[in-house]
């Protein structure tokens, strides 16, 4: 509670002693979203969790705390006396320890927002600092009266407006519709290619995981006229434009590593989602097995992360300022396997497995249309922990790397390969 930065970023009005968190080799703490409230004898509301490393991370291997955030898993394994500060109410995990232990010290801090669990830190933790570094006085306790809104002193801004804000997206990048459709006949290429292989003819239930705009889940509706479709994303910007595309179609909030269809499904399709979650030899059978007998589940995902366009992306990350800030994404395991981890993966629970490759060399235009293509989907996991000015200067390094890599053709095009993986695997019937 001394510490200035954190009761900035945080707004806390409490926290609880600190609890000993000991793992030895074969321990783990799986997938889960912390209690709303927290303790017995004085039970608090937990809004934001805290991790305080008591160890160096040589010391053990495995171990990594794993945040599932709206850009994909963010694995955390700090030095000795850093902390790491996210929502209570996120899905988080702690990986098999192999080797060594793993000493933390795990705690919760209340909020002085009384508002839903999550909506009040759903910014960054890095935005809600910077909102309140608009004042270099350290905060006080905001006044609290009964019909009075909490504000707080350190920025002046009342509570209740970086609540809504933070819940609309806020300075948090969200999704972008507008930017992810200006290659939309590329993008959705893939998807057709994979609709044309899906071995049913009627199926009554059909879910797009991931459904982001919904430009994928009309070629659903096209080609299923008859079934009950369903879309499903985690961004609201994204699920607000399909809604607007196609009312008639039932789309719902949620996160793929762990949402739930109503009732199992004939079709799980899955295009270009789930490179973003990890853990794919515990997702792939989870996801098979929501299907009902007979069912088929459909994933294409990019397998491009060995091409300059996502190279590039790591190397701008390990040689700026901000390397410190991307260590999650420099640090990240590759997403995607090669096709024959799938191929073991699912022999012995699929029916039949079909899998394969595409190579796509696609003929871009624009000015360096690579950044353009990538600042909708990959890119965005880079920027997203930056400053705005960061951001730019991000940007404008690896903009310069691409356009080298990529450069013009003669009539001003540009062209980009980008290979995909494929799989079409059936449940037993």
């Amino acid at each position: 509670m001394r510490n200035v930065e954190f009761r900035r970023a945080t707004l806390t009005k409490s926290i609880r002693p600190c609890l000993i968190s000991r793992y030895r080799p074969g321990m783990q703490y799986g997938q889960h979203v912390d209690n709303g409230v927290m303790g017995t004898d004085n039970p608090a509301r937990s809004d934001i969790a805290v991790t305080l490393f008591l160890c160096e991370p040589t010391q053990y291997d495995g171990g990594e705390l794993v945040i599932h955030t709206n850009f994909g898993p963010r694995e955390v394994k700090l030095p000795l006396g850093s902390a790491v500060v996210y929502p209570a109410s996120s899905l988080h995990e702690v990986t098999p320890l192999t080797r060594g232990e793993r000493l933390c010290a795990v705690t919760w801090s209340k909020g002085w927002c009384a508002t839903r669990r999550g909506a009040r830190f759903s910014m960054s933790w890095t935005w809600c600092a910077a909102v309140c570094r608009r004042s270099n006085r350290t905060p006080r306790r905001p006044i609290w009266c009964r019909r009075a809104t909490p504000i707080c002193c350190a920025c002046g801004r009342r509570l209740e407006a970086i609540v809504n804000s933070a819940s609309n997206g806020g300075d948090r990048p969200d999704w972008q519709p507008s930017l992810y459709k200006q290659f939309a006949g590329e993008r959705e290429r893939p998807a057709l290619d994979l609709i044309q292989r899906i071995p049913l003819d009627q199926p009554a239930f059909v879910v797009d995981v991931g459904c982001g705009a919904g430009n994928v889940t009309a070629l659903l509706r096209a080609r299923w006229p008859k079934a009950w479709l369903m879309g499903m994303d985690n961004s609201p910007a994204m699920l607000t434009a399909a809604r607007a595309a196609l009312p008639d179609v039932t789309f719902v909030e949620g996160d793929a590593a762990r949402w739930i269809p109503p009732e199992p499904p004939d079709l799980l399709f899955a295009n270009a989602v789930l490179q973003w979650l990890p853990n794919h030899e515990r997702l792939f059978p989870r996801l098979l097995e929501q299907l009902r007998p007979g069912g088929v589940l459909a994933v294409q995902m990019p397998r491009n992360y060995d091409r300059p366009s996502h190279t590039l992306m790591m190397e701008t990350a390990k040689t700026g300022t901000w390397r410190g800030k991307l260590a999650a994404q420099i640090d990240r395991p590759l997403p995607v396997a090669a096709p024959a981890f799938y191929a073991r993966l699912m022999a012995p629970l699929a029916q039949a497995t079909e899998i394969w490759e595409t190579d796509y060399l696609m003929r871009l235009q624009g000015d360096n249309p690579v950044v353009t293509w990538t600042r909708a989907t990959g890119l965005r996991p880079f920027l997203e922990p930056l400053e705005e000015e960061e951001r730019k200067r991000f940007e404008a390094d690896y903009a310069a790397r691409i356009r080298a890599a990529h450069p013009p053709e003669p009539d001003g095009s540009t062209l980009f390969a980008f290979r995909r993986l494929f799989i079409v695997a059936s449940r037993a019937a």
